[in-house]
């Protein structure tokens, strides 16, 4: 880490242990090793960014207890300070795709967890190559880079493990409770609230690296609904009338129950996260169509495969799918 990042980590750190009290300049300079000046210049320049922080004269600086919807690199590595291996944030105002940007991340090495975000994309896509709408401070769009120990059998099984992330972080952050549609998306009364897409690079016996993407639809920002081009019609969090979601506090929700599933995994226990997935899964018991590049299945979804396939009962035949599209046919 360079001199200035610890400078602006330790600043950071400080004003956050004193939960919303004024911290004096002094205090700052004393605790931090560093002069008054380079204080207030790090204050100044935290400000311009739009980190959540008042200066207030002749007394010191404090965070904003009630913060602003902040997406700002500093205020989540403190937001998220408990998640096991300490999770580094990049975020961007607009690139083609955090999916991209975190691939790249892992071609130069950087340690995981690592967490993309951006304000808006200019090429958000979904599974088959889909467009996802991104406009700009609406929704989260981020992508996860992960190093998990899991073998390639188990990747579809991370998938599943992001949804219940997202599900579990959007009920804990506002409580609502979304469906989830085999095998990347939610819902929220019927309509897609967010879409997962997880990218994996593996041997025959272990997973490399995994991108786990999610681009959730979050507060109304004055817009109309963003459009997807998907068999499922798009929905938002939050309505008409509600009050602004926290996209900072719902992306460290989401993280924390993503690392703690995958950690799940890695020791074992993916029949319990199947089983949770399934008492929430929309998509089991229903009359659904099967679209993969061999053609279409229709049939009823009976269940999930311990390894996270969908099980069809068609006219054929029960089969199992591990990747594919699927239409609910009361949706559809």
């Amino acid at each position: 880490m360079s001199q200035k990042k610890e400078t602006r980590q330790i600043l950071g750190s400080l004003l956050w242990e004193a939960q919303g009290g004024v911290v004096s300049g002094p205090s700052l300079c004393a605790r931090a090793g560093i002069t008054r000046q380079a204080v207030w210049k790090t204050m100044e320049r935290l400000l311009e960014e739009g980190f959540p922080l008042e200066i207030i004269p002749r007394r010191g600086y404090r965070l904003c207890q009630e913060a602003p919807d902040t997406l700002h690199p500093l205020w989540l590595s403190l937001a998220a300070s408990a998640v096991p291996g300490r999770p580094t944030f990049e975020v961007l105002d607009e690139v083609p795709s955090t999916q991209h940007v975190a691939r790249e991340l892992f071609r130069r090495g950087v340690p995981s967890p690592v967490v993309v975000l951006a304000e808006s994309q200019s090429e958000g896509r979904g599974r088959r190559g889909r467009s996802w709408s991104s406009p700009r401070g609406c929704g989260i769009y981020m992508s996860v880079l992960l190093r998990p120990s899991l073998s390639p059998r188990q990747a579809p099984l991370l998938s599943l493990a992001a949804g219940l992330a997202v599900r579990r972080g959007i009920w804990r952050k506002t409580g609502i409770a979304c469906d989830l549609k085999w095998p990347n998306d939610l819902l929220r009364g019927g309509g897609k609230v967010c879409g997962i897409l997880t990218e994996a690079a593996s041997d025959p016996d272990q997973i490399h690296f995994a991108v786990v993407g999610m681009g959730i639809n979050v507060n109304l920002c004055g817009r109309v609904v963003p459009k997807d081009i998907s068999p499922t019609p798009p929905a938002l969090l939050q309505r008409e009338g509600d009050p602004l979601i926290h996209r900072g506090w719902l992306v460290v929700a989401i993280l924390e129950e993503l690392v703690s599933l995958v950690s799940l995994l890695e020791s074992g226990g993916s029949q319990g996260l199947v089983a949770e997935y399934e008492s929430h899964c929309a998509t089991l018991g229903r009359a659904v169509q099967v679209i993969t590049d061999q053609g279409i299945t229709l049939g009823t979804a009976r269940g999930i495969s311990s390894e996270g396939a969908l099980v069809v009962e068609s006219a054929e035949g029960v089969r199992q799918f591990a990747s594919a599209d699927v239409i609910h046919a009361s949706l559809g």
